[in-house]
This record gives C-alpha cells, sequence and structure tokens, in this order.
C-alpha cells in the first residue's frame, strides 16, 4: 500500500454527497451519519450508522427505545395477528373478526379459542361452562350467552377463582354473561345474572 494522504471533507448539511472524491479521501456528512469513500470501481460509496431505531405511537401512547439493544415486543390476541418478515424489514398487523361456538350438551369447558369470542349454549338443560386454569389469556374476555331455556353457569375448576357480584348463572333465556379475567386464574362473572 502505498502511502495516500488522507484528506477530509465534512458537511453537516443534510442530504449532501459528495460528487467527487480521489483515492483515500474521504468525507463526513454528520447530519446523516454517513462517511463517503471512492471505492475500487472508481464510484462514490458510504458507511452509514446502523445503529439507528425509531419510535411507534400505539393508542396515543409514544412507544420510546432507549437503545439500540432494546427490545419491542408486539403480542396479538384472538383478534390481531402481527407477523414479521426480516428480509423486507416490515411488521404487518391485521385484524379477524370474532368467531362463535354453540354447544348443546350440559356441559361445555372454555377452550383457548373461546377467548374474546361468542359461546352459545343452546341446550333445554340446566348446564355448566366451566373454566380450567392457565387456559385464557389475561384482560382477553369470553361472552356466555344462553340461547336455550336451560340455566347457564359459570364455574372454575381447579386452581381458579370465579367471582361475582349477585350470581354465576345467566338470568333467563337470551341473557349474556361475560367471563373477565383481570389477572391469571381469577375471573369476573358479570352480566345479566340471576
Amino acid at each position: 500500500m502505498s502511502n495516500t494522504v488522507i484528506l477530509i471533507k465534512r458537511s453537516l448539511v443534510s442530504g449532501n454527497v459528495p460528487t467527487s472524491l480521489a483515492n483515500g479521501e474521504i468525507a463526513i456528512n454528520a447530519a446523516d451519519g454517513k462517511i463517503y469513500y471512492k471505492n475500487s470501481r472508481g464510484s462514490i460509496s458510504s458507511i452509514e450508522n446502523q445503529n439507528t431505531f425509531s419510535t411507534i405511537n400505539a393508542n396515543s401512547s409514544l412507544i420510546v427505545t432507549s437503545s439500540t439493544t432494546d427490545i419491542v415486543s408486539f403480542i396479538g390476541n384472538n383478534f390481531v395477528t402481527i407477523s414479521g418478515n426480516t428480509i423486507s424489514k416490515t411488521v404487518t398487523i391485521s385484524s379477524s373478526n370474532p368467531t362463535s361456538n354453540t354447544f348443546t350438551t350440559t356441559n361445555y369447558t372454555l377452550t383457548t379459542n373461546d377467548a374474546g369470542n361468542f359461546v352459545y349454549s343452546n341446550t333445554s338443560s340446566n348446564n355448566i361452562v366451566y373454566v380450567n386454569a392457565n387456559t385464557l389469556p389475561v384482560n382477553v374476555p369470553v361472552t356466555i350467552v344462553q340461547l336455550g331455556t336451560g340455566y347457564t353457569s359459570v364455574h372454575g375448576n381447579t386452581g381458579t377463582t370465579v367471582v361475582f357480584a349477585s350470581s354465576n348463572t345467566a338470568r333467563a333465556q337470551y341473557s349474556a354473561i361475560t367471563l373477565l379475567q383481570p389477572s391469571l386464574n381469577f375471573f369476573i362473572v358479570a352480566g345479566d345474572t340471576a
């Protein structure tokens, strides 16, 4: 390698790119965080700061990362799907409509798929909707509708606590009750209860 004198050109104006550089000469644009140099093909190339990060605004709240190593996690639920593409460096957020599940037996145990959705009890016999521990996500309600004439009650299985203001049973045919879970395995029965 021959002795080459390095001359530094500089700019503080965003978007300024040098039009020509000599071999071994570099230019710095401090506003853009880029260093420019003449490559082996004779054209101008740049090296830029890859340690950049951005902010996200969600529900009128600003989510800010304080360093380039911070990780922001997005968690979907039954209504929201989040997928990332590392090649195109994009995040896709999509939504779906709630679904429903109808049972006609005397008892039904809620599943993960019931979270955020509707469960219809359509039987003439009194029936019980059971909730198991660690089955439903926190803060995602389940709405239970009594379509049939049989009374529908909500009970917790081992490891759960189910509380209610007046009753854990739907008041009458076509009554709707909602099962809320403000903390893990603690459920509140709310709505049109007996």
